[in-house]
């Protein structure tokens, strides 16, 4: 059972991905986390903080042979959501712009409220908004906790 310590950059669904979870929960509601989870959301993490990261457990289902069966396998999505705000914190509502995460690339519109939101991949680490008047590069995973 190791203990898994966060680099910049870390966010829980890439940390669970890389230990071969398919749910955050597998590891935040473990009870060994219980302090960290007390101190922390999942997916703002400080460099040098502490998961524990459980054993896997195997399922087993019984079905007979020589039949078909269909397994399902849940998995989360993991998204990204940005509001988007004029320099008075105003929001850019219906804003035509490009979203570039890990190879993957789509124009987006900005909702009524600003804010877009996006399914990217769990291990994304880097993206690019391409608005009308400015490029912003974004840095998944390292969004500090406020200390």
């Amino acid at each position: 059972m190791p203990i898994h310590t966060v680099v910049q950059g870390d966010q829980l669904s890439s940390i669970a991905e890389k230990y071969g979870f398919r749910k955050v929960a597998s590891i935040w509601d473990d009870p060994n986390n219980a302090d960290l989870k007390a101190k922390r959301k999942a997916h703002i993490l400080f460099p040098g903080d502490e998961v524990f990261i459980p054993e896997k457990q195997r399922r087993i289902e019984t079905r007979p042979t020589g039949d078909t069966h269909i397994f399902r396998v849940p998995a989360e999505k993991l998204k990204l959501k940005l509001a988007i705000l004029d320099v008075n914190g105003i929001p850019r509502a219906n804003l035509d712009c490009t979203l570039a995460v890990e190879g993957q690339t789509a124009p987006i519109t900005t909702g009524d409220d600003g804010t877009i939101l996006r399914e990217i991949p769990k291990t994304a680490r880097k993206g690019k908004l391409v608005l009308p008047d400015m490029e912003i590069s974004l840095m998944i995973g390292h969004l500090d906790p406020v200390e």
